[in-house]
């Protein structure tokens, strides 16, 4: 309780050292129901590390500066903390925790350094006036939830490197219009992209094995897809109600599951590369295509129509 009773302070500058670290604490020996001073506006954190909801609920304060003997951010650092707009995470940071900006609301722009390893889950939970960040070089994991209704959020650049797309990691970014997929990654996870309504066009590569269940469902603006030659399975409801109106599928393919391209209304083309033989012999669960338009399936050597069946049935 260092600060306690000081009700006009402006600006904090600490290293973050001892324990507890929690700011809540200068002001309040118990730590408990703590009322911040509704002056403080800027904090700068020196050295050390940040831990865990060391800024839990700091909503007053509009700024924070991370010093260059920084090396560590816990979970849930700066969460809930509704007054930030922008933050630069500096390349001696290393680890970043869990929630760390999760609920941050009006935050609109972050820079994360280059040795930061893991987007960690819920990083940026419902940040829904994020609208510009720059992920470092070193990024290997996007974690599940990572930018989950990131509502202003129109593009991302992965970087080269980068591996594993968790579950809902961009789920509900209904501004979302582009983002690349480089080579490195290997994991789209379920959900990860549902309900991105304004996303165009996908191009994966060839080290992911599989599309994840209802991973880009309800993209109502995703009109073309390519998949790369390592995709073996398209998973339960993974296109369910796209815009679909083209796809191309590799040999790799083995198995497409239920209700994959369930309501794709306008897909009137696949295109296979390899034989009318090898795609009769691809896995295709029942419903697979239920709903899709009158697509013709064009293979390395001819075309599939659409049967007498389907033709008279078709709605």
């Amino acid at each position: 309780n260092v600060l306690k009773g000081c009700s006009k302070i402006e600006e904090i500058i600490t290293p973050f050292i001892g324990t507890p670290k929690r700011l809540e604490y200068f002001f309040n020996e118990s730590g408990y129901k703590t009322e911040y001073p509704s002056s403080l506006r800027h904090v700068t954190v020196t050295g050390g590390e940040i831990a865990s909801s060391a800024f839990e609920n700091c909503s007053m304060i509009s700024s924070i500066d991370i010093g260059i003997n920084v090396t560590s951010i816990g979970h849930a650092a700066f969460e809930r903390c509704t007054g930030l707009t922008e933050i630069t995470i500096p390349d001696n940071v290393r680890t970043l925790g869990n929630f760390i900006f999760s609920n941050c609301t009006n935050l609109s722009s972050v820079t994360i350094g280059d040795n930061v390893s893991t987007i960690g889950e819920r990083a940026f939970y419902e940040c829904n006036n994020l609208s510009s960040i720059k992920l470092g070089q070193s990024v290997k994991t996007i974690g599940k939830e990572a930018f989950y209704n990131c509502t202003r959020l129109s593009a991302i650049q992965i970087p080269d490197g980068v591996e594993q797309i968790g579950s809902y990691a961009f789920c509900k970014c209904s501004e979302l219009t582009s983002i690349n997929f480089p080579e490195s990654i290997n994991t789209i996870g379920d959900y990860a992209f549902c309900n991105c309504e304004k996303l165009t066009t996908l191009t994966i590569g060839d080290r992911v094995t599989r599309i994840g269940t209802t991973a880009f469902a309800y993209c109502a603006a995703l009109s073309s897809v390519k998949l790369g030659i390592g995709v073996t399975e398209i998973a339960f409801l993974s296109f369910i109600s796209c815009g679909l109106t083209s796809i191309t599928l590799p040999t790799s393919i083995t198995k497409i599951s239920s209700w994959a391209f369930k309501d794709c209304k306008d897909l009137n083309t696949i295109t296979y590369n390899g034989t009318k033989k090898q795609w009769n012999k691809v896995e295709k669960a029942k419903g697979w295509d239920e709903g899709c338009a009158l697509y013709t399936v064009y293979c390395t050597d001819g075309d599939i129509k659409p049967g007498f069946f389907k033709r008279l049935f078709h709605k």
